[in-house]
């Protein structure tokens, strides 16, 4: 069956439009897309710039003096990945960060906080000399005392008075 000139018209332009649409639909796809990239691009460079000035304003206020005056701290929360609960012995992840922190401040409470999970009695046999034990721990199962502040090593047994 053969088409008229007509249904042939009629169906070349129906075929341009919808190419038509489909091309302005692309156009507009496209323009949001591209809308939407660099309206993020400009949220991840003002996040970058934020922190950049906040890394900058932090440097500027620390340099050249020390954050706390060691005579000042008291106690320190000390996170870890394993402690002993039966000598207070502290493996942390392996920076020294709080090692080097509580050589510096002998006077300060060292408390380790950690879920009974983390407590293990193997981790004594773990700990190098660098290590620093804690004078408690605090889990969800128990508060356990091994020292005091400035008795020596942090991991030292209390004394007697029991206090």
């Amino acid at each position: 069956m053969a088409m008229t000139t007509y249904q042939v018209n009629m169906a070349k332009s129906s075929e341009a439009a919808l190419r038509a649409q489909r091309e302005r639909l692309e156009e507009e796809a496209e323009g949001k897309i591209g809308a939407a990239r660099t309206e993020f691009g400009l949220e991840v460079e003002a996040a970058k710039k934020a922190r950049e000035e906040a890394n900058a304003l932090y440097a500027k206020e620390h340099r050249g003096r020390k954050a706390i005056h060691n005579k000042l701290v008291l106690g320190v929360l000390v996170p870890g990945v394993v402690f002993c609960p039966d000598t207070g012995a502290r493996l942390g992840q392996g920076g020294g960060f709080y090692d080097r922190f509580l050589a510096r401040h002998p006077q300060a409470l060292a408390v380790g906080l950690a879920f009974d999970a983390q407590c293990s009695p193997g981790a004594a046999a773990l700990a190098q000399p660098h290590d620093r034990g804690m004078h408690a721990l605090v889990s969800e199962s128990a508060i356990r005392w091994f020292g005091r502040p400035g008795k020596g090593d942090h991991a030292a047994p209390c004394e007697a008075d029991g206090a």
